[in-house]
């Protein structure tokens, strides 16, 4: 007997059925339909056992690192909507495929139909598969062990229920082939695939989420006597007003003189007329664009969380910083810069360049902090970190030069 060239004849080019497939396709024994699914599901989920290798030896260039707690709620709430959409693709391959793919009683079943619909099957469990590698090379910190641990039993729960149906499956025809042969009547079996989560596991993870949720909170910046925290969102077009009706940081260097590209002249024609967004070039844009993942480093460099923030001062109302980060504690600020020219000015010089030393006074005007952290990120290069001083006499010329310069703001210009 010649056996049919799959996948010339039978399937998609990129699985090739085994002998056992193979035969049942071409001598179409009793049941063969359930034989065939089962054989070769079998065939792709043994198929994996060498992915699944990789749950243990992930790549290093793929390791995934998370560093807020944002992000890690975020990629939990990614991994369990994949999850989920397991869930349903398997219910549909069940309820709907396979049965389809099988025929109405007396109806010739297609080959193809069925070959697809145990594959389809088999890829589910191979994704499964890539979820939990990567789940379990996830680099976070230590107090989100608990929900990962989560995250990963979850998928690990679906792939092992696959396992268990897949061998009950193929077990049950064999019984129930065995059966028919000695009796000829018959069979009726039940094979039932679980989906769901593990006993207890919903309410272990709404609990660990309650708990990092509250942690979330508690991480958001506070007020002080020294500064407000405004709740705005910068870049909204409420942020422009208010940054309008005050100086803010990077308006500091321009007041002082330092700022090689504007005059005080030319800032204080802005500060009397409406609020506009600043135009960006490709290079402001970029840093932009840069900021949020030089945060993210800079938490992992630091273990500090930061979190960008608009800050009033409390002394006096005119005075504003939209920081790029400041912790809770209000212990910690940062300002980030992610251009090339800023990076490799510090770098050549070990500190942030003269044009940025105002703004970075003036937060620490703002903020009555000690020190301020000068962040350079610069994707491919090492990150520089650089700790600037309070420096007290700078600020009480600061303060005094930007109280006149607000004066004049207020003042109409005269005709």
């Amino acid at each position: 007997m010649t056996l049919p060239d799959y996948p010339r004849e039978y399937g998609r080019e990129e699985h090739r059925l085994s002998e056992p497939a193979l035969l049942l396709v071409a001598k179409k024994p009793d049941a063969w339909e359930y034989k065939l699914f089962s054989q070769v599901l079998t065939d792709e989920i043994a198929a994996c056992a060498a992915a699944t290798h990789t749950i243990h030896c992930l790549a290093p260039e793929l390791v995934v690192r998370l560093a807020d707690v944002s992000e890690v709620l975020d990629w939990v709430q990614r991994q369990l909507r994949d999850i989920q959409s397991c869930f349903d693709t398997q219910k549909r391959l069940i309820d709907v495929d396979v049965p389809k793919a099988f025929r109405e009683p007396g109806q010739p079943a297609d080959p193809n139909e069925i070959i697809d619909a145990a594959i389809q099957f088999a890829q589910v469990y191979r994704h499964l598969i890539d979820r939990t590698a990567e789940v379990r090379h996830v680099q976070a910190r230590d107090e989100f062990a608990n929900i990962l641990r989560l995250v990963s039993e979850a998928s690990h729960h679906m792939m092992r229920n696959v396992e268990i149906f897949c061998t009950t499956l193929q077990q049950q025809i064999a019984d129930a082939s065995k059966t028919y042969d000695e009796c000829k009547q018959l069979q009726t079996r039940r094979v039932t695939l679980v989906l769901g989560f593990p006993d207890g596991w919903d309410s272990a993870f709404s609990a660990e989420c309650d708990a990092i949720d509250a942690r979330r909170n508690s991480l958001a910046p506070v007020s002080t006597p020294q500064f407000t925290v405004v709740e705005l969102e910068q870049g909204t077009s409420e942020w422009l007003e208010w940054r309008q009706n005050g100086i803010g940081a990077s308006d500091a260097p321009t007041i002082m003189g330092e700022n090689p590209w504007k005059s005080a002249a030319q800032l204080l024609r802005e500060k009397r007329g409406p609020a506009r967004p600043h135009s960006k070039n490709a290079a402001m844009a970029r840093g932009v664009m840069l900021e949020p993942e030089a945060r993210k480093r800079y938490i992992a460099r630091t273990g500090t969380e930061v979190k960008p923030a608009c800050l009033q001062s409390s002394l006096h109302a005119w005075l504003r910083a939209s920081v790029d980060g400041i912790s809770a504690s209000a212990g910690s600020v940062v300002e980030i810069k992610c251009g090339e020219s800023v990076y490799w000015e510090t770098s050549a010089c070990g500190r942030p360049p003269d044009y940025y030393y105002g703004q970075l006074q003036h937060i620490l005007a703002v903020t009555g902090f000690a020190s301020i952290d000068f962040w350079c990120y610069l994707p491919g290069n090492p990150e520089l970190l650089v700790p600037v001083r309070r420096n007290d006499n700078y600020i009480e010329r600061l303060i005094a030069t930007e109280m006149i310069f607000w004066d004049s703001v207020r003042t109409p210009p005269s005709v």
